[in-house]
């Protein structure tokens, strides 16, 4: 007795069903991980600000302790002549920009003879940068200012632990703490 096998086919790829399945689901994963996704991106790029920033303040201290002087962080461009200057016609703001630069008399003003070590472009971004108008490290690489100084960053694109508080204790070293608030 022969037996026949019969080959029942069936031609490859998804029925109607199914993918309208898939598609539903996959629509319900996307709605659920896009804003998390996108909560996950500005927290990382917040973080890096925050670490922008806190390297500056290594450097700042650095070349403080390196070239036994006092050396001076301020907000401004030095391409307009705002640099550390609140005056009329400048916007010195941390957003425009800094400068470090070599401060022996430790009055906050770039002065003939004082050597501008770096100037830099601002923080991109959305983001609110509040700040005293000028930090200064000695040579010994503590504060000049006896207390702690704190620069926060903002964003308004995170409804939680949206500003990073980069607390600088007396003797220079900084800790970033998180909080929740409005910029």
């Amino acid at each position: 007795m022969i037996f026949e096998v019969e080959l029942i086919m069936r031609e490859k790829g998804f029925t109607l069903i199914e993918l309208m399945i898939t598609l539903a689901i996959a629509a319900i994963l996307l709605t659920v991980a896009v804003p998390s996704f996108q909560s996950l991106i500005e927290n990382n790029r917040l973080a890096t600000n925050v670490n922008q920033v806190i390297t500056i303040l290594h450097y700042l201290k650095s070349e403080a302790v390196k070239r036994n002087v006092a050396v001076s962080l301020c907000a401004g461009n030095p391409n307009n002549g705002c640099a550390c200057n609140p005056g009329p016609g400048c916007n010195a703001t941390w957003k425009n920009g800094y400068i470090v630069f070599t401060d022996p008399n430790v009055n906050c003003t770039v002065d003939q003879g004082d050597q501008i070590l770096q100037a830099r472009e601002g923080i991109r971004g959305d983001y609110t940068i509040t700040a005293v108008g000028c930090l200064t490290f000695r040579a010994l690489g503590n504060l000049s200012a006896n207390n702690t100084v704190t620069i926060s960053i903002c964003t308004s694109n995170l409804t939680a632990d949206n500003i990073r508080d980069i607390v600088i204790n007396p003797v220079g070293r900084p800790n970033v703490q998180k909080r929740t608030g409005t910029c």
